[in-house]
């Protein structure tokens, strides 16, 4: 994703899409610009090395944005911290009620559930029509405002327990703030239906939620 033009509505993300973000402006910036630009870095070396070696096997990347989801095993849920997507949602289950005043527009994104990631990596060594792509993996938009309002639809026990926001703000701040993508090309090579957001923040709530008992 190019960063430079995340929320610019005339310009969409997908597979050919490169962030422009470089290694000067990274040893400049703050901990995330460098993170995300040794990723670009990571990508385009593994591109050159195989147009330079000519190696004999094929490359496949695959592109997720944010990437949510329960952890492999619950015994991994129980650690004080968890890995930064994970902490959001936990975060969010320890909100208090009510605070209906605040409208929860301070991440706003893309996401793709976890499992779905772990099934694109493993797809190119099934599929050799995946071979030399880039594979732009999301399920769709989302805002912590969003992840509230599916926590608080799906996870009664925590109904008027935990924040609400602005349920009603949530599309408006998506349709303004979050950046447009298209990954119809990667869907149209896989097949693959991607894992709705309600079920991959349920299914993490519901772990935070049976460890935590």
């Amino acid at each position: 994703m190019n960063l430079d033009r995340f929320e610019d509505k005339g310009s969409v993300h997908n597979e050919k899409v490169w962030n422009n973000n470089t290694w000067d402006q990274a040893k400049r910036g703050n901990e995330f610009l460098a993170y995300i630009v040794s990723k670009k870095e990571a990508e385009k070396t593994a591109w050159d090395f195989v147009e330079k070696e000519k190696p004999n096997f094929k490359l496949t990347t695959v592109l997720p944005p944010y990437v949510f989801g329960p952890q492999k095993f619950d015994i991994s849920a129980k650690k004080k911290f968890l890995n930064y997507s994970a902490e959001i949602v936990k975060s969010l289950i320890h909100t208090k009620y009510p605070s209906d005043e605040k409208l929860f527009d301070d991440l706003i994104n893309l996401s793709v559930d976890v499992r779905d990631v772990a099934l694109y990596l493993v797809l190119p060594l099934l599929n050799a029509n995946l071979a030399s792509k880039r594979l732009f993996v999301v399920q769709g938009k989302f805002s912590t405002q969003r992840l509230l309002d599916i926590i608080n639809e799906h996870v009664p026990e925590l109904k008027g327990r935990i924040a609400v926001g602005k349920p009603g703000e949530t599309a408006r701040i998506e349709a303004l703030k979050a950046p447009e993508y298209n990954n119809s090309f990667t869907i149209s090579l896989t097949g693959v239906d991607l894992i709705p957001l309600e079920k991959t923040i349920v299914d993490s709530v519901r772990q935070i939620l049976r460890v935590d008992n």
